[in-house]
């Protein structure tokens, strides 16, 4: 049983790169998503020293935190496994 369905289309897009103020919509659109955005100058305490020993992902997104067998590993198998982890997922 076919679970999808094709249909031909054709559209035309027609980007125009003037948002000038004089469209209050698109200012106010504008404005909206920057206030929707993280700022990197703000948002991040950089004074804060850096752990540089540790994993580089968060250990819950590690496939088997929370386990058994991630209760038995040392801390240092639990940064090499976080780390080979990380390579893994951003090799792909």
């Amino acid at each position: 049983m076919e679970r999808g369905h094709h249909i031909d289309i054709r559209n035309i897009a027609y980007f125009h790169h003037v948002y000038d103020s004089e469209q209050p919509d698109m200012r106010r659109l504008y404005e909206q998503a920057k206030i929707d955005q993280w700022n990197a100058a703000t948002d991040i305490d950089w004074e804060q020293p850096l752990d540089g020993d540790g994993g580089l992902i968060a250990d819950d997104l590690v496939d088997i935190h929370g386990t058994k067998f991630w209760d038995r590993l040392s801390e240092a198998q639990r940064v090499e496994l976080n780390r080979g982890t990380t390579r893994c997922c951003t090799a792909m």
